[in-house]
């Protein structure tokens, strides 16, 4: 629902797909949460630019 409400490069998205992530590790479901975590690192890295 958040990913329709937000743009998908939003940096609020990706804490939302990070929280997921997290409780994939929790429970040990490391294939789940690599992709997502790589997406977050997508967006984060993308929202920051040129930034020093």
């Amino acid at each position: 629902m958040r990913e329709k409400t937000l743009v998908p490069d939003h940096v609020d998205f990706a804490e939302t797909l990070n929280a997921i992530a997290n409780l994939c590790r929790g429970q040990r479901r490391y294939d789940e949460a690599e992709p997502l975590l790589l997406r977050v690192l997508a967006i984060r890295e993308k929202s920051l630019g040129g930034r020093s």
